[in-house]
């Protein structure tokens, strides 16, 4: 059946003829099983087992039958919806990381750059602020360097 509905594993039509022949297949098993304990274990005849045989016989095998198929079905269904909703949250994981990482190389040029153009300002206004701005960057830039490629730090740090 995978062979066939390569694709569509899980669409209504595999799901219905793959029960269907599973259902009919189990028949043809208890129907088998039937004749060989009539004729092979009991030894009557076959004309005997097919005079006797009714539609009768296989109700309950059949009602048993189409119950167990029914839980098969429905665990392959549920481990399928499982796995496509584990493969749905970690694509949902990699898109929102690769955002993350996106915005951390974002920050770094645009901090960098607005720091620059306040400490041109001050160079030309204040020169002793300038000084303590370019010691205190400085110190800042180290430690978002030492800190890039971490995903969480400490509020307790530095």
């Amino acid at each position: 059946m995978d062979k066939i509905f390569v694709n569509g594993r899980f669409s209504r039509r595999r799901i219905a003829i793959g029960f269907v022949a599973s259902f009919v297949l189990s028949l043809v098993v208890i129907f088998l099983l039937r004749l060989f304990i009539s004729v092979g274990i009991e030894n009557q005849s076959l004309s005997i087992f097919f005079n006797e045989e009714r539609a009768s016989n296989y109700i309950v095998a059949s009602v048993f039958t189409f119950v167990v198929l029914l839980i098969v079905h429905f665990i392959y269904l549920y481990k399928w919806y499982q796995e496509n909703k584990l493969k749905e949250q970690k694509v949902i994981a990699g898109n929102a990381s690769a955002k993350f990482e996106s915005l951390k190389n974002q920050i770094d040029p645009h901090f960098l750059f607005n720091s620059l153009n306040v400490l041109s300002s001050l160079i030309e206004e204040n020169p002793d602020n300038a000084q303590r701005f370019t010691t205190s960057l400085s110190k800042i830039y180290r430690y978002v360097l030492e800190q890039k490629d971490k995903e969480l730090v400490s509020l307790k740090k530095n």
